[in-house]
């Protein structure tokens, strides 16, 4: 009866010196992600597509009987935050910027025409 010798892997190999583990002998780092990347796309896409898409979709908008008034959406646009970002983190404030849309009414009776922004948030 013979035995069979085994093979005495070469742990070390496998190991650097903070004990880290590698399963290849590439030993290169994988750079740190940007996290956020993927909510800011998602924002930016909401605000250049998303509020006109539902908007586009929901307007024109015309009273009960079709006859007197009608609402038509004419875009949208964001104004200047009142704080920068730095005084926010500061004062433990939010960092927000106010939301309009524009609006355009014709009264069909008189063809009175009002453009008006309306702060939605």
């Amino acid at each position: 009866m013979t035995k069979k010798a085994s093979k005495k892997l070469d742990v070390g190999s496998l190991y650097d010196i903070k004990g880290r583990h590698y399963f290849t002998d590439d030993r290169s780092v994988v750079g740190i992600p940007t996290l956020l990347e993927v909510q800011l796309d998602s924002y930016k896409d909401f605000l250049e597509n998303g509020i006109e898409k539902v908007f586009s979709e929901s307007f024109p908008i015309s009273d009960h009987s079709g006859e007197k008034v009608d609402i038509f959406y004419k875009g949208h646009f964001l104004e200047e935050p009142k704080h920068d970002p730095v005084t926010c983190t500061t004062k433990n404030l939010t960092y927000e910027a106010p939301l309009k849309v524009r609006f355009e009414m014709l009264n069909k009776e008189t063809g009175e025409i009002k453009e008006q922004d309306v702060y939605m948030g």
